[in-house]
């Protein structure tokens, strides 16, 4: 059997993908898609991964980075996947030094910021904290 990608948190990770496209698959995390890397490795990543893969028209045999990178939003902790085009000469090596969430970093190698883990689930609107200026307290506040 292949071995797997365990994506660690904040680690980018050089892949290229042996065939364009992945399979959908269920486990116990849900729908994934699984793809098969040049390396004969697999991985499995949420479906939001998949389209931002297509969006960015990366090909079979194309080199790019993917890092599972977490946020801390207050007191809870989110999953975001950030999906680079291009090889380890068009990203910066220290993670500190890329915006998380931007949409480029220091280098201007496009980067792409992918909330959650692939589900519909959104955020409630009461996490914003644009939101609380809206609320009452939050006028009486300013």
């Amino acid at each position: 059997m292949s071995d797997k990608v365990q994506f660690q948190t904040n680690v980018p990770v050089e892949i290229a993908l042996k065939y364009g496209d992945g399979k959908e698959v269920s486990g116990q995390y849900g729908d994934q898609v699984m793809y098969t890397l040049t390396d004969d490795r697999v991985m499995y990543v949420p479906p939001i991964v998949k389209r931002r893969i297509e969006e960015l028209g990366i090909g079979r045999g194309e080199s790019f980075t993917l890092t599972k990178a977490e946020k801390k939003n207050g007191t809870r902790r989110t999953i975001e996947w950030l999906v680079a085009a291009g090889g380890a000469e068009e990203r910066d090596t220290q993670t500190s030094t890329q915006e998380l969430n931007g949409r480029q970093s220091r280098n201007g190698a496009a980067r792409e910021v992918v909330a959650g883990n692939g589900h519909a689930r959104r955020p409630s609107a009461s996490s914003d904290a644009k939101g609380f200026l809206v609320t009452g307290q939050g006028q009486f506040l300013l």
